[in-house]
């Protein structure tokens, strides 16, 4: 289960009493726990307790164990706190026949007071019950200090479409993860998840699911809950997603990493059927001139010079199939050259919006790839199109260039204030994933992914994730939405991928003199040398970055000093004609320009 969490309310944990106690070391000798708390543990060093699991079978010889027995019912949060790299495990049931329900290993990438490899989970649980938590020795055998945390006010629910509109969740019905509104307050909270679940303050709030699937009622619209008291539980705010008979409709996507020069690179399409009734068809893959199939993952049907084609039959609505093509750039290529491929669904049935039965990307071939690295599909949008509700697609990709199968991988996003949380949607990912969305960050779990080492498996070596987002209608010309992604494999360090930039300017706003932001670059269009000003003062240690129309940077440098009056020049001459977005950041600011080139 992946829940999310609104509030602490009443229940400070700061506040919460520190208990140093004896460890059990052994399921037998745990611990017995009974309310919210922080507590001292003096690490897993002796007793060969560890439990493997199905959920968490690694390697450990010992463990810590406590066992926690909730008086109400509703959700809990359990985390780690410090520097120490912890990890632990939830089981329901009795000693020698435990059920694992919940684990956690690095689930807190920011973490807790700190720590860079802080472990957190939330269950919900049930008044009564014994819930066994194993701390394990896989990364520390050192003490540290973790944190039960009862919440004030628990909700549960599930959200699901309703196949046959009994109003019941019923078996081979899938979950629909949305966004919930909760209010007043503003809250947004994702329903991945059954149940779902989050924390409450005490007080009255409507939920309503912001991003429900077209074509389904929502049954009921909104549900109304109170909250009076400590551990109080709202339970079975169920939303049920009703079809509308007899709608065929399909939805394709096509994402992936930039086009390697001379190299193989990996392209995914993900396609979904968002309507009612069972699909049946066809996905073609139609490749630029410079780009050669190598193999995919299920194979092709077919492949007809540059026409790659996959037959699918008895897509459920509801349901996503995601592909994996390896591509293989030439080696000829110039660096810059724009490469465009499409992907196209043709469905046997009659399909109600055929709009987005058709995907294209285009991204600037590259002489060296980043493995972990992001994505966005455009580097602009007008102020029409944001008013319009214009979407922007993220994409991040990650490849374990270690030298051992990468067990748990986690992905963490902290979304820009200037995006609608309520319009975050899942498009694809190559791997079972959690989700949690909370407080303006999303983070995925790879949970037990157990990605190949690229020295080994190089081709099943990459993973990513795709979803799209919808920039608030508030943006105004010269507004920049931007975004970076932390990607956590194992209990090593952080990688940072690049960020990605989507300016909010006018088609036409790009003159023979571009001044936005403290900038001013001419001429413009350039057909090669462009001169910047940085206006207003002298500056030192200048990054200057140029950015593609998918937020790529195709030129990145350093500039020693910019003086009052005098410009830095650069030479885009060796770059495709096109739009772009200069960059310029110091250890203070960053400024940013929309630029032209046209040889």
């Amino acid at each position: 289960m992946s829940v999310t969490l609104r509030s602490v309310a009443t229940v400070a944990l700061c506040a919460a009493s520190v208990v140093v106690s004896a460890q059990g070391e052994t399921c037998a000798t745990a611990v017995a726990l009974t309310g919210s708390g922080a507590y001292i543990a003096d690490g897993p060093a002796s007793g060969n307790g560890y439990v493997p699991s199905a959920c968490a079978n690694w390697s450990a010889v010992h463990a810590d164990w406590y066992v926690y027995t909730p008086s109400f019912t509703g959700v809990v949060n359990i985390r780690s706190r410090g520097g120490a790299d912890t990890r632990f495990t939830v089981f329901t049931g009795a000693c020698g026949s435990l059920t694992c329900i919940a684990f956690a290993d690095d689930e807190c990438p920011t973490g807790t007071g700190g720590a860079n490899f802080a472990s957190e989970t939330t269950i919900s649980v049930v008044a009564g019950n014994a819930y066994f938590i194993q701390w394990d020795d896989r990364w520390t055998v050192q003490g540290f200090t973790w944190e039960i945390d009862e919440c004030f006010g628990s909700v549960q629910g599930t959200t699901y479409r309703d196949q046959n509109t009994n109003g019941v969740f019923d078996v081979g019905e899938l979950l629909e993860p949305v966004m919930l509104d909760v209010s007043p307050g503003g809250g947004t909270e994702y329903s991945d998840g059954n149940p779902y679940g989050f924390c409450s303050d005490g007080g009255s709030f409507t939920i309503t699911p912001l991003n429900p699937p077209q074509y389904h009622t929502i049954v009921p619209p909104s549900h109304s809950y109170t909250i009076t008291g400590q551990g109080q539980l709202a339970d079975s705010m169920d939303f049920a997603f009703q079809p509308i008979p007899g709608i065929y409709d399909g939805t394709i996507n096509l994402w992936g990493t930039s086009p390697w020069i001379g190299n193989n690179t990996n392209m995914w399409i993900t396609y979904c059927n968002e309507g009612t009734e069972i699909l049946d068809g066809t996905v073609l893959l139609s490749l630029d001139p410079n780009l050669a199939f190598v193999s995919s993952v299920p194979a092709p049907g077919s492949i007809n010079g540059q026409n790659i084609s996959w037959t699918f039959t008895g897509l459920m609505p509801g349901a996503c199939t995601t592909i994996n093509a390896i591509v293989h750039t030439d080696s000829t290529v110039v660096a810059g050259a724009l490469l465009s491929s499409s992907v196209q669904l043709i469905l046997l049935q009659s399909d109600i919006h055929i709009s987005d039965n058709l995907d294209q990307v285009a991204g600037s071939a590259v002489t060296s790839v980043d493995p972990n690295e992001k994505y966005v599909s455009t580097a602009f949008v007008t102020p029409a199109e944001v008013l319009a509700g214009k979407a922007l697609e993220y994409t991040v990709v990650f490849q374990n260039t270690g030298t051992a199968p990468a067990v748990n991988i986690v992905v963490r996003d902290t979304l820009d204030a200037d995006l609608y949380l309520g319009t975050f949607e899942m498009i694809g990912a190559t791997h079972p994933y959690t989700l949690q969305v909370s407080n303006g960050v999303a983070i995925w779990s790879f949970a037990g992914i157990m990605l190949p080492d690229s020295t080994t498996d190089e081709p099943a070596s990459h993973g990513g994730i795709h979803y799209r987002i919808t920039p608030k209608t508030s943006l105004v010309l010269g507004d920049e939405v931007s975004n970076r992604a932390d990607i956590y494999f194992d209990y090593n360090a952080p990688v940072l991928t690049n960020t990605v930039v989507t300016t909010v300017s006018e088609a036409s706003a790009v003159a023979s003199v571009g001044q936005v932001s403290g900038i001013t670059a001419y001429p413009l269009p350039t057909t090669g040398l462009l001169n910047v000003l940085w206006n207003g003062s002298s500056v030192r240690n200048v990054r200057v970055e140029l950015l593609d129309a998918m937020g790529r940077a195709v030129l990145s440098t350093s500039v020693a000093s910019i003086e009052v009056g005098k410009s830095a020049t650069f030479d885009l001459g060796a770059l495709v004609n096109g739009r772009y977005l200069l960059r310029m950041t110091t250890s203070e600011e960053s400024r940013t320009v929309p630029v032209v080139v046209a040889h």
